[in-house]
């Protein structure tokens, strides 16, 4: 299993390195060095989880080099798309994606943003939707 995004140059992001080298998923992160890895924390309180949490991350568009990578990496026998509103699925890197994905028939799913435009997942075989 291969797995594709971006990580922050800090403790965090080492820590998802090892833990897919550790189930043997093959990484190609994108180690960003001004923009941290993004971090959710839910709320405990008299030992019960609660739903509301706090993130810490930053959801500006990743740019040129990024793209590029992330563009360029091995697709397998499927894609998967899982398009949080983070700044990483740009339209430049669906484009590039979903094209290459058509070009050798390989099936491409997306678990789409609610923000974005639909018709930036063209492309798709399906696209999953849940409330």
């Amino acid at each position: 299993m291969t797995l594709a995004g971006v990580v922050g140059s800090d403790v965090p992001g080492s820590q998802v390195q090892t833990l897919l080298k550790e189930h043997d998923v093959t990484p190609h992160l994108w180690v960003a060095k001004n923009r941290p890895t993004t971090t959710k924390n839910r709320f405990i309180v008299r030992g019960q989880l609660r739903p509301d949490r706090f993130d810490y991350e930053i959801t500006s568009q990743i740019t040129g080099d990024a793209v590029a990578y992330l563009a360029s990496c091995p697709l397998g026998d499927a894609l998967l798309i899982q398009d949080y509103g983070k700044g990483v699925c740009t339209n430049r890197l669906l484009r590039s994606l979903t094209s290459r994905a058509r070009e050798t028939n390989i099936p491409v799913l997306v678990d789409p943003t609610r923000s974005r435009d639909w018709y930036d997942y063209e492309g798709a075989l399906i696209v999953m939707w849940s409330r």
